[in-house]
């Protein structure tokens, strides 16, 4: 009986040891929606960061990231709406909008 309940503690263990590695692995959201706002064309020095905001838990954040367009004529604001379902997920792009 005892040695049961030492696998089973070495093993959760394991497990939230591992979640905590994937959550440091992953980038952070202001970079991935930087990256994302890039794979749609937009170069990512012109970017300049006006707010970042966000809610959530360890189970189910949300982020928003707004972007100022250097150069643009006329000025461009860019809204990247960001997802993570718990927090050793990565981030995932929810919505890109230009306002």
């Amino acid at each position: 009986m005892q040695r049961g309940r030492i696998i089973a503690g070495v093993a959760i263990g394991l497990l939230l040891l591992g979640s905590l590695v994937a959550a440091f692995l992953h980038p952070p959201a202001l970079e991935v929606a930087r990256s994302h706002c890039s794979e749609r064309g937009f170069q990512a020095e012109n970017l300049d960061l006006l707010d970042y905001r966000g809610s959530g838990n360890l189970f189910g954040k949300r982020e928003t990231v707004e972007f100022q367009v250097k150069g643009a004529d006329p000025p461009k604001k860019l809204v990247v709406d960001l997802r993570q379902a718990a927090y050793f997920l990565p981030w995932q792009v929810v919505e890109l909008r230009q306002e």
